[in-house]
């Protein structure tokens, strides 16, 4: 009766134990799923990062090469119209040069 008794509940720890084995093969299950799910999550947010980042680079890029055109067609109308007006410049002076030169002649008169 006592060995009966004793079987009876070791049989009883022993599926009680095969229970909790079985329960926390689940979890273990479970968790790896969920692992995998968060990998996967992780994986998709590092490659749109990435994307991101790569598009920001090339608006980045797009932006400063959009600045320099406007930078080098500013720079060179500038340099342009100092062109222009040192053009001017030089005719008025040389015009003023010449007529002061003649006003000069017919006041003082010729040397030669």
């Amino acid at each position: 009766s006592d060995e009966v008794s004793s079987v009876t509940s070791l049989l009883s720890m022993n599926m009680e134990s095969a229970k909790r084995k079985s329960a926390l093969e689940d979890q273990v299950a479970t968790a790896r799923e969920e692992i995998m799910a968060l990998q996967h999550r992780l994986d998709n947010v590092t490659a749109y990062a990435a994307k991101v980042v790569q598009e920001q680079s090339q608006i980045a890029s797009d932006s400063l090469q959009t600045q320099y055109k406007f930078f080098e067609d500013s720079y060179r109308e500038a340099v342009g119209g100092i062109r222009r007006m040192e053009a001017k410049l030089a005719g008025f002076v040389e015009d003023s040069f010449s007529r002061q030169g003649s006003v000069h002649r017919w006041i003082v008169g010729e040397e030669e």
